[in-house]
């Protein structure tokens, strides 16, 4: 039967799972930018990796994407980043979107003041899909806390990134976030996340 035969072989593919997150932990420490060609692939598995009931992957999983965040250059992070939050919010399940935002802020969180000034469009525009999670999809999904948890990360990842810029590098970032949640066009839930 391979319903048993599935069962049986659990605690090796466990195993198996955790072996392979930690040589891909080894490779993004010490490779690091070399592992460009395959970060958008890598940080999708990563981030789903980081959602499992095994505690021991999930903790490996996220300790990748940490050594990701440090040993990568932000430029090449950016685009796997903001289409592994597409394929997340596009789809049912979005329990990895929470290792996603943490994976994120790590990446804002090390920018330089010059990066950050390169960057910003592309981070803003993640954010943004991120904080349509709720009106979204937190109604179908029915879980509040998770949407209260996702809410409260993508708000991190944007403080994180507005303290990064001056005063007038920020401002159009604002007023287009003022534009999102209150314009014509905006959703409803839109306005009680902005104020």
């Amino acid at each position: 039967d391979d319903e048993s035969a599935a069962v049986g072989n659990a605690p090796s593919l466990a195993l198996l799972r955790l072996s392979a997150l930690t040589t891909l932990h080894a490779a993004a420490s010490t490779l690091g930018s070399l592992l460009h060609g395959s970060l958008p692939s890598l940080v999708a598995l990563l981030v789903d990796s980081a959602t499992r009931r095994d505690a021991r992957s999930a903790a490996k999983a996220d300790a990748v994407l940490a050594a990701l965040a440090e040993r990568v250059e932000v430029r090449l992070l950016v685009a796997p980043l903001y289409a592994t939050c597409r394929r997340v919010t596009a789809t049912s399940d979005h329990a990895p979107l929470e290792p996603l935002l943490r994976f994120a802020l790590r990446t804002v969180e090390r920018l330089s003041h010059a990066d950050a000034l390169l960057q910003r469009m592309r981070f803003f525009k993640l954010c943004l899909v991120a904080f349509d999670y709720r009106a979204l999809h937190a109604a179908a999904a029915g879980d509040p806390a998770q949407a209260e948890r996702i809410e409260r990360a993508v708000c991190d990842v944007f403080l994180a990134l507005a303290l990064k810029l001056s005063e007038s590098q920020f401002k159009p970032l604002f007023l287009k976030l003022l534009d999102w949640a209150t314009g014509a066009a905006a959703l409803p839930s839109r306005a009680s996340l902005f104020y």
